[in-house]
């Protein structure tokens, strides 16, 4: 289930808050198996935290091919790319 758990949501949530504040300029990637539903507070709460400057660069589906292709981008430039942020 991923970050559709709402435990395993909020926990990941918290935990990059405190990360960015402590490295605000480390993009922090999510790795999941499943992302909260659309139109669902947890989603609604993961779309504040994530972006430019917040406090998730990305969150990356795995079993989603478009999501891993970012992923394989990442990692060939050895850092999250500020400008792929979706």
């Amino acid at each position: 289930p991923g970050l559709r758990r709402t435990d395993t949501l909020w926990k990941a949530l918290g935990k990059a808050a405190v990360l960015h504040e402590a490295y605000p300029r480390t993009p922090l990637v999510l790795l999941t198996t499943d992302a909260p539903a659309a139109k669902t507070a947890g989603h609604a709460a993961l779309t504040k935290l994530r972006g430019q400057r917040r406090p998730i660069h990305d969150v990356i589906v795995l079993r989603s091919r478009e999501d891993l292709e970012r992923l394989r981008g990442y990692a060939r430039r050895g850092k999250a790319n500020q400008t792929t942020s979706r």
